[in-house]
């Protein structure tokens, strides 16, 4: 395309590599013109503290929430704001819809608080045996696929209200705590 950078895998540097601008119709040289974001598979805020907790995504994969969960204040504080707090045993939300199979690219991304410390594979988001993320022991957070196996962050034991985030794509997959990047390694296809 004429203007791209050919030593540069994004000219324009908004995130988006000229190829895939080519391909999707905006322009590589424009750091305004980008293809649209990926739509969000699902978000559980859990503010309606229910037993089926709403999907707020389009797709209206409702959760439903397993074990002795309680519900306490989120992290804003604010009223109506409210996180859930699972007992390490055998507390979870679950959709029954493999939402994270045969995906290449995925973002995770929640608020964590530990009030102790975190037992050996704690799990915080993921889809059993396929992509995981959670702790691995109670200082290392873990970011684990089937096909491209563990990357491990140190993190914990206690923390306050943080947030946490990985990403896989087509050139690595990173951890993020608080938004300050904190691992990466090799993608997972």
């Amino acid at each position: 395309s004429p203007g791209t950078n050919p030593n540069l895998f994004d000219t324009d540097a908004d995130g988006f590599g000229d190829f895939d601008e080519i391909q999707r119709g905006t322009d590589p040289t424009d750091a305004g013109s980008f293809p649209p974001l990926p739509l969000v598979i699902g978000y559980w805020p859990f503010d309606d503290q229910a037993a089926a907790t709403e999907d707020l995504s389009a797709n209206g994969n409702d959760g439903t929430v397993n074990g002795g969960a309680i519900y306490v204040e989120g992290v804003s504080g604010e009223a109506g704001d409210f996180a859930i707090v699972f007992d390490g045993v055998d507390d979870s939300v679950t959709t029954g819809v493999p939402l994270l199979s045969s995906l290449d690219e995925l973002t995770l991304s929640g608020w964590v608080k530990f009030d102790a410390s975190q037992q050996n594979r704690t799990g915080l988001f993921g889809q059993n045996d396929a992509v995981e993320f959670g702790m691995i022991n109670a200082t290392t957070l873990q970011f684990w696929t089937a096909v491209g196996g563990a990357l491990d962050t140190p993190l914990g034991p206690s923390l306050p209200w943080t947030h946490v985030l990985v990403t896989n794509n087509a050139t690595e997959k990173a951890v993020y705590v608080d938004g300050v990047r904190v691992g990466s390694g090799a993608p997972a296809s």
